[in-house]
């Protein structure tokens, strides 16, 4: 078990840590090589401190990162890509109504499978609404909302609220291979958040440089178009790293809905022996919750219209 642990973590650090380090050693490097101490350590051991440390700065954030991402922090960033994919689903449902016409799957040729193939898997990412469009601005947050769902849809039992409870009851490998996924699912996000924090240091440097100045609140040892360069494959990075990681959610959900599935009947079984009494006081928060979503004011007090 603490070999899985230390390889998850190893992920989750190292990855987006590498990326981090690679970017800002040249900020450092100079100091190094003019023979400046640093406990006696040599410089090779200071890069992998560097990948610790910025690996164990951003893991440290994943939390936040993931909110940012399904728009529940800093919801200016991402709802324009709501709309963004709004359009985009409904181009491929047109295109997927076009290429079907009528046909089944297995009456379509062999490239028109694999067109329809694109489509479907495309599409099956978005978790929609009941006016059909993206429940999540981003398309990771889709994904994900799809299998935190699934519970709720398939068995009427909240998957988040339930969720520890469920996996009790899974077998032993499947939740192997859940922390396994997941770790892989988190460092592929938490290293494009770390691209991106690349590309916008770039950005920022190469703004500085262009005005004609060498300082950007410090003194900085790269040059225009270095940074120039990190703007460019900080993007490129972050592409192709948020690509992955919307892949290896789609792993994280298959093996979601496997253990739902399979621990279900014993969760239900054990569900149906656990009774907990409400108390006078729960029912009344319960009730003043539910008054305030539904009218955003509190209830009034009892015995009042």
């Amino acid at each position: 078990m603490n070999d899985v642990l230390d390889a998850n973590r190893l992920r989750t650090i190292g990855l987006p840590g590498l990326i981090l380090a690679l970017a800002f050693h040249p900020f450092f490097a100079k100091w190094i090589a003019s023979g400046a101490s640093v406990y006696g350590l040599e410089a090779t051991v200071i890069f992998v401190a560097e990948i610790v440390l910025f690996g164990l700065f951003i893991s440290s954030a994943v939390r936040w990162i993931y909110y940012i991402y399904e728009g529940y922090r800093v919801a200016w960033i991402t709802e324009p890509f709501r709309h963004v994919n709004s359009k985009l689903i409904y181009r491929r449902k047109s295109k997927q109504s076009k290429l079907y016409a009528g046909r089944r799957f297995n009456e379509l040729s062999r490239s028109e499978r694999r067109r329809a193939t694109m489509l479907n898997e495309y599409l099956s990412d978005f978790y929609l609404d009941e006016d059909g469009k993206p429940l999540r601005p981003t398309r990771l947050a889709n994904v994900i909302a799809s299998y935190e769902r699934y519970p709720e849809r398939r068995y009427e039992v909240n998957g988040i609220e339930y969720w520890h409870h469920i996996i009790n009851f899974a077998p032993d490998h499947l939740r192997k291979q859940l922390d396994d996924v997941v770790s892989i699912a988190q460092s592929l996000v938490l290293a494009s958040a770390a691209t991106l924090i690349v590309a916008i240091s770039g950005v920022f440097l190469a703004s500085g440089l262009a005005a004609g100045e060498h300082r950007v609140l410090v003194t900085v040892p790269v040059g225009y178009s270095t940074a120039i360069a990190y703007a460019t494959l900080g993007i490129a990075g972050w592409i192709v790293f948020y690509r992955l990681a919307v892949v290896a959610h789609r792993e994280v959900s298959s093996v979601f809905r496997a253990i739902t599935d399979l621990a279900m009947p014993a969760f239900v079984a054990w569900l149906k022996t656990v009774q907990v009494p409400l108390t006078r006081e729960d029912v009344t928060k319960a009730r003043e919750v539910s008054y305030r979503l539904a009218f955003g004011v509190p209830p009034p007090p009892a015995g009042r219209a």
